[in-house]
């Protein structure tokens, strides 16, 4: 595989969010002018990211080689400082990619281009217009998900020991862990009064429509077979 379907289907992949997203196309021998620099470009923006995020550095595997001294580190900004941080990164990142023309790309470079952007200009709507990491999961912890969660189960099957210096790294991740929970409170706390209002108006949406469905069933009256919703048991 050459160093450009090498970043197509490596760099460019890991720029995308883990949600299912179009699959990016695979770069022939026909190229584009430009098809060098957008490569080079995402290996850029893809670096600046595991630099920045030793966390996302070992869910790649990257932490070896010349980033072996990721794997000592861990992601300890409190949520806001580390969303706003991403906020600015994940701009930066798109005016680089809109400042190389598409006219000067292959069509397979080209619809890679849109496909990241597409991604970055995506992730960039919950935290500038609501302050949140994601519009799917607004609340920064939940019954299935959340800093309880997530870091002993990176720690358990992500931050893997295979040498020596792995297992010198362990304690010194372990060591941040009460900087990360420090800095998930500070996010909690910040939260709760934007979960509170978001859990209020989905609940009297999702109760005016079970009201909706008892009307049109008439309540009271044989229901095809099925149960009958009543306002009693809301």
């Amino acid at each position: 595989m050459d160093r450009r379907s090498f970043l197509t289907t490596g760099a460019t992949a890991a720029l995308l969010p883990l949600a299912d997203g179009p699959a990016l196309a695979v770069i022939t021998s026909k190229t584009g002018s430009s098809d060098a620099k957008l490569n080079a470009t995402f290996d850029q923006i893809l670096q600046e990211r595991v630099q920045n995020s030793p966390t996302l550095a070992s869910s790649l595997g990257l932490d070896k080689g010349p980033n072996a001294a990721l794997k000592a580190k861990f992601d300890t900004d409190p949520a806001p400082v580390a969303r706003a941080k991403n906020l600015q990164r994940n701009r930066r990142a798109i005016a680089r990619l809109r400042a190389i023309s598409p006219a000067m790309l292959s069509d397979a470079a080209r619809l890679n281009r849109e496909v990241v952007l597409y991604s970055l200009e995506t992730s960039t709507v919950a935290p500038s217009r609501w302050n949140i990491d994601s519009v799917q999961r607004p609340y920064p912890i939940t019954q299935q998900g959340g800093a309880y969660f997530s870091t002993p189960d990176f720690l358990n099957t992500t931050h893997t020991i295979e040498n020596a210096a792995d297992r010198l790294a362990r304690p010194l991740v372990g060591g941040r862990r009460q900087r990360i929970s420090g800095g998930r409170r500070d996010g909690i706390s910040g939260r709760a009064g934007l979960c509170a209002s978001c859990l209020r108006r989905r609940l009297t949406r999702a109760i005016a429509a079970l009201r909706r469905i008892e009307r049109d069933r008439h309540v009271g009256t044989p229901c095809s077979g099925t149960p009958c919703i009543s306002t009693a048991n809301l």
